[in-house]
């Protein structure tokens, strides 16, 4: 989603800069986006190798603080219009940054789990007490004051609202 829409938004000759996880395994769609002239700025700590992409606690929070500090010179240095981020660990320095700096923040919604916490623990390697915080912070996410959500699906939208009423949410389906 985000590629394609960073990808569709140069070629309308927009400034594009994308803050991502670091990775052992650079993906070939970042490759391409970075020689689009999309600037990617990719913070520690490192993901990725074999295996599944669980990752503990210290690593989301390393994100979130890493994410704040490069995002706030982006934003103080460039003249940045909106902020787009996807929901759980990047929103967090997203809503930060776009209060303390009031600059509009959309959060995009793949899909709301709070059924699905206690199957998502289960998998080899999920941090301790996944299950039982999982719920939690996702509720306390989806009901941060964005200024817009954007939901891909009817249900996504429909299963935001059940948690958060008030959120202002636009449905904008994946394209295929």
């Amino acid at each position: 989603l985000f590629y394609n829409l960073a990808k569709k938004m140069k070629k309308r000759r927009h400034d594009i800069s994308i803050i991502c996880y670091a990775s052992k395994n650079p993906e070939m769609e970042v490759q391409e986006l970075n020689s689009l002239g999309v600037n990617i700025y990719t913070v520690k700590p490192e993901i990725g190798g074999s295996g599944p992409s669980l990752f503990t606690y210290k690593q989301h929070l390393g994100y979130m603080m890493n994410a704040m500090k490069v995002g706030y010179q982006l934003i103080k240095q460039n003249h940045v219009d909106i902020i787009h981020a996807n929901t759980y660990t990047p929103i967090l320095p997203a809503i930060l940054l776009g209060k303390i700096l009031k600059v509009p923040v959309v959060s995009t919604v793949h899909h709301v789990s709070l059924k699905h916490w206690k199957l998502w623990s289960s998998q080899q390697g999920t941090p301790f007490g996944t299950s039982f915080i999982g719920p939690i912070y996702e509720r306390f996410v989806l009901s941060l004051p964005t200024t817009k959500f954007h939901a891909v699906s009817c249900t996504s939208k429909e299963d935001l609202l059940a948690v958060a009423p008030k959120a202002n949410v636009t449905t904008i389906h994946n394209g295929i």
